[in-house]
């Protein structure tokens, strides 16, 4: 993962949600993720680049260096490059 162009970390920020309840703010979240991964996938096909979504990271490396807050999450990563054929 380390060589491709890009890698997108979606992070979930809790604390702008109008969502009362944590299940509803997930919920939520987890699916304007997909929604917004999707839409790179096909972009990424458009342009004849490689592209996959992460959900195993070693977020708690990526938590400290990100500096993230008790109410942001983060969701999964997605990585966009050429392939190699």
């Amino acid at each position: 993962m380390e060589k491709v162009a890009v890698n997108l970390v979606y992070i979930a920020d809790h604390s702008k949600s109008k969502a009362d309840d944590p299940v509803g703010r997930s919920k939520t979240s987890h699916i304007n993720t997909g929604f917004i991964a999707q839409n790179v996938y096909l972009y990424a096909a458009s342009q004849d680049l490689g592209c996959v979504v992460r959900g195993y990271m070693d977020k708690e490396t990526l938590v400290a260096k990100l500096d993230l807050k008790e109410n942001q999450e983060i969701i999964v990563a997605q990585s966009v490059g050429v392939i190699n054929k």
